[in-house]
């Protein structure tokens, strides 16, 4: 998610700047220093999702 966000969204010009800081402040309370942090996307699973969902 931190490619994406940071060198797909943030240099696009068809995202306005708040929708960027939206995205951006999700990214950083919510998924950077989780558990879903270090997983391929590939390989992500929706009880482990759920797990982290229930844990919020």
């Amino acid at each position: 998610m931190h490619t994406w966000l940071f060198e797909t969204i943030r240099v696009s010009d068809r995202i306005k700047p708040t929708t960027f800081e939206k995205y951006e402040g999700l990214y950083r309370n919510y998924v950077k220093d989780s558990s879903l942090y270090s997983i391929k996307l590939s390989e992500l699973k929706a009880l482990q999702v759920q797990r982290y969902y229930n844990g919020l």
